[in-house]
């Protein structure tokens, strides 16, 4: 496996969970200032790594 492989693969997890949280935000909802501010949430620990 090479170095690109292996990168792709550790980064399969993190861009995952990210698209995970991002959709839990979205679905079903109005965006609203709430949703917005969720989604800020989502973003700001998603930048330096810990979960809300």
């Amino acid at each position: 496996m090479g170095l690109f492989d292996k990168l792709k693969e550790g980064l399969s997890k993190t861009r995952t969970g990210f698209l995970g949280k991002v959709d839990q935000v979205f679905q079903g909802k109005k965006i609203d200032d709430t949703t917005i501010d969720e989604f800020e949430e989502v973003l700001i620990t998603s930048d330096i790594g810990t979960e809300a």
